[in-house]
């Protein structure tokens, strides 16, 4: 589970019941759109042990803080970490295949 207060801290704000429900909400968006923009076949538990994955989870929701319609889309920074992502899903997936056909 993502933390809501180091993404707080990160972002140096205060405290309070709103922020609090505010970060949590775009945490948990963010979490969902990172882990369905990978692979939501691979267990969100597998994803949330992922030091890129929290990364990415905590950029988006910097991002949905700062743009919540995010009008000018996702970082070059964010695809870059999606991409990552991805690839690894790739790689993972290929050599799982070469494994079973020999």
């Amino acid at each position: 589970m993502l933390d809501y207060k180091e993404l707080e801290t990160q972002l140096n704000l205060d405290s309070d019941a709103e922020t609090d429900n505010l970060i949590q909400s775009l945490l948990n968006q963010s979490e969902d759109i990172c882990w369905h923009s990978i692979d939501s076949t691979i267990p969100l538990e597998t994803w949330e042990s992922n030091d890129i994955f929290v990364r990415a989870c905590y950029t988006l929701a910097t991002q949905f803080f700062y743009d919540r319609s995010l009008e000018n889309g996702l970082s070059k920074g964010m695809l870059m970490m999606l991409a990552h992502l991805k690839g690894q899903v790739k790689v993972t997936t290929t050599t799982t295949k070469g494994d079973n056909d020999g």
